[in-house]
């Protein structure tokens, strides 16, 4: 995402030229690419960006995806700084969605661990 911002930010190229940009460095996220190569074909912009969210295997949530989804309907339709507020605020939530879900993993193997340990002496315990 902060690829994206500075991308547009310093350039501001339309996002076909941005993504196309993007798609060849290393570290860029691998939606992005596959986006990339829709613009390449000559897919819109927004339906390039939605077809790669869609088909990239990311394992994230449906509002995840949502997000991503109105991200790329809006880039390249509003102006740069609504753009880079788009970005900054996708950021934002996709951040703070990952924190959480770090914490749910955090909290919940934990009780996976010793639901699983119970299980294994119940097993024992029934067995003699």
């Amino acid at each position: 995402m902060s690829l994206l911002a500075s991308d547009l930010k310093y350039t501001m190229s339309p996002m076909e030229d941005v993504v196309l940009r993007l798609g060849s460095l290393s570290d860029t996220l691998p939606f992005v690419k596959v986006c990339a190569e829709h613009c390449k074909k000559g897919v819109a912009f927004p339906k390039a960006w939605r077809q790669a969210v869609t088909e990239t295997p990311m394992g994230l949530g449906e509002e995840d995806l949502r997000i991503l989804y109105h991200l790329g309907s809006v880039l390249g339709a509003v102006d740069l700084e609504g753009s880079l507020s788009e970005i900054d605020y996708a950021r934002f939530v996709l951040n703070q969605r990952y924190e959480e879900a770090k914490a749910r993993q955090k909290q919940l193997g934990g009780l996976y661990r010793t639901l699983g340990a119970l299980a294994g002496i119940g097993i024992v315990i029934a067995t003699f």
